[in-house]
């Protein structure tokens, strides 16, 4: 389900991206700046958005698994190797 939602996001960003990059650029020279610096941070952002949706489960899951780790009972005892 998070996957079918962040690919539909990225898929909005990008037609979103796109239709500013196709504006008409402003006609004075001094604003000729290139659409693609003004839309870069525009994608980053919520790409990276969806990178910590989907990095949060991965660490609530990791989290659990190293409690689990921390929690066992340690069966190994100290002496001397006789071996």
């Amino acid at each position: 389900m998070i996957k079918k939602l962040t690919s539909l996001f990225l898929i909005l960003i990008t037609v979103f991206t796109v239709s500013v990059a196709c504006q008409k650029t402003p006609s004075t020279p001094a604003d000729k700046t290139p659409p693609y610096i003004f839309n870069t941070p525009s994608v980053q952002s919520p790409t990276m958005l969806s990178m910590i949706f989907m990095m949060v489960p991965r660490a609530q899951i990791s989290a659990k698994r190293i409690n689990e780790v921390l929690e066992e009972k340690i069966s190994v005892v100290e002496g001397t190797f006789s071996g």
